[in-house]
């Protein structure tokens, strides 16, 4: 009985310390020309714990619509919410300035975007499991963060959200995929370079058909921020068309490795994140003492019921020889009694 507890208590165990994600157990090999899944997970913030639903402000939609994907229970107790989303991704195919989606905001779109990024919420992206490292560029400096990336910014009054994204993967190749002959490519690293720019059209567009050319930036090269002379997409009612591109680098990182860059930069993550994170660990920690505690009692329940059911039989058998003696002790009392009228009758 304490064994099948045990063994229960130890594959719950497992389950539990399984759900955190440990980065890096089971590399993919990507062939070319082989689709790249883009996730997104919910909005985050550094000054809150409150996350939001990613497709709760006006974000492109996948046209398969919006689906999510399986929760194991570390992603349940972080809160998370991964979905799929609308950007296209083939493995080694470089894109540039590729339309994305047309999106109308109406006021409250605009005062949802403009309170989330006031209080600097921030888009989580995934893909093949990493998470997006962010490049933020502006006029006073270029710098690199490792917890998703705004998704706009604020000078003086006035709001601005990122309508471009260059998705920069990272890849290194390796010898004999698992599926096909010739060599597979892992991807070894993500990064998001975001940007404002007010975009335009060569003509009108619906928002449903094919695209017309835009003029505000090239399909033939990446854009960069000072390519931007339209001015940055304000966040103010009206149509906002968002765009990205994707570029793809070769990498000497090995896939084992791909992790040490988020786990050596410390200081990147901020304090809340990382208290957070303690806290989910804790309360997995505490799920398990309490499993074990339970099982300890059951099992401490069980043996006391068996101690209680071998009294109750040693005290039956007791009881049985007692009877067994005392009807000897009356057959011979018998006897004797017997013995000694016959011998009185005789005298």
């Amino acid at each position: 009985m304490i064994s099948h507890l045990f063994i229960t208590v130890a594959i719950i165990c497992y389950t539990v310390i399984e759900s955190f994600y440990l980065p890096g157990v089971a590399p993919y090999d990507f062939q070319p020309g082989e689709k790249v899944d883009l996730k997104v997970n919910k909005l985050s913030s550094v000054h809150t714990l409150l996350p939001y639903d990613y497709y709760s402000l006006k974000f492109c939609k996948p046209k398969e619509g919006v689906k999510p994907y399986a929760e194991n229970l570390g992603e349940f107790l972080r809160g998370d919410r991964i979905e799929n989303s609308a950007y296209e991704i083939t493995m080694l195919q470089d894109v540039f300035c590729k339309t994305l989606c047309q999106v109308d905001l109406k006021k409250n779109d605009v005062q949802t975007f403009k309170t989330s990024i006031s209080r600097q919420y921030h888009h989580n992206w995934i893909v093949d499991n990493l998470p997006a490292a962010s490049i933020l560029d502006t006029d006073q400096y270029v710098s690199t963060q490792f917890v998703g990336y705004p998704i706009g910014y604020v000078d003086g009054k006035t709001t601005y959200i990122y309508n471009h994204v260059n998705i920069i993967l990272e890849y290194h190749e390796v010898d004999g995929a698992s599926y096909y002959d010739g060599p597979g490519y892992r991807i070894v690293g993500f990064y998001v370079e975001p940007l404002s720019i007010e975009h335009a059209y060569s003509g009108e567009w619906d928002g449903k058909s094919t695209p017309p050319t835009l003029t505000t930036c090239s399909s033939t090269k990446k854009l960069s921020y000072e390519d931007i002379k339209s001015g940055h997409q304000k966040v103010v009612a009206g149509k906002v068309i968002f765009t990205y591109g994707v570029e793809w680098r070769y990498s000497d990182v090995h896939w084992a490795s791909r992790w040490d860059v988020y786990l050596s930069m410390n200081h990147a993550v901020p304090d809340k994140v990382r208290r957070y994170d303690d806290d989910v660990i804790y309360s997995g920690v505490l799920i398990m003492m309490m499993m074990i505690e339970t099982t300890l009692v059951i099992h401490d329940k069980d043996k006391n019921n068996n101690d209680d059911d071998n009294d109750d039989i040693d005290d039956d058998d007791i009881d049985d020889d007692d009877d067994k003696d005392c009807n000897s002790e009356s057959l011979i009392l018998q006897k004797c009694n017997l013995n000694l009228d016959t011998a009185a009758g005789e005298g």
